[in-house]
């Protein structure tokens, strides 16, 4: 599959692009939910409004497919950690890695996900971002 991260071909429409190389559709096969978090993991660095978009919108899909197919637990059986902890391990993508994107620092971060201390504001805002989430999740 050809790498959406990043490239142009020409068009003026950073968010269209993503849908042209990927497009956004309810996923049915397990190929595609696959398919559909290597791009996300892909798009982890990228943080404009365009990718931002494509990410929230594909990663609802990806869940949608995740939930039917019995992966997921209902949205209301996990918490805000467990999910975030899943998304990490789904991704590939380290504590580290994640508290340098959402510019927290590692230790904080890691004590948030163990429950040792409160998740900060701007945690919350960098993660949902980051993840596609919306801050509702940390309200339960």
């Amino acid at each position: 599959m050809a790498s959406i991260v990043g490239s142009r071909r020409g068009s003026t429409d950073p968010y269209m692009e993503l849908v042209r190389a990927f497009p956004l559709r309810p996923i049915r096969r397990e190929a595609m939910a696959a398919a559909g978090r290597g791009i996300l993991r892909g798009l982890a660095g990228r943080d404009d409004p365009a990718a931002n978009d494509y990410k929230y919108v594909l990663a609802s899909l990806v869940a949608d497919y995740e939930r039917w197919a019995g992966h997921l637990p209902e949205k209301e059986d996990v918490t805000a950690t467990e999910l975030i902890r899943r998304l990490l391990d789904e991704r590939g993508v380290s504590v580290d890695q994640l508290a340098e994107q959402v510019d927290v620092s590692p230790g904080a971060l890691a004590d948030m996900l163990e429950g040792h201390c409160d998740w900060s504001r701007s945690a919350m805002v960098g993660v949902c971002g980051f993840f596609g989430l919306r801050p509702e999740l940390f309200l339960r």
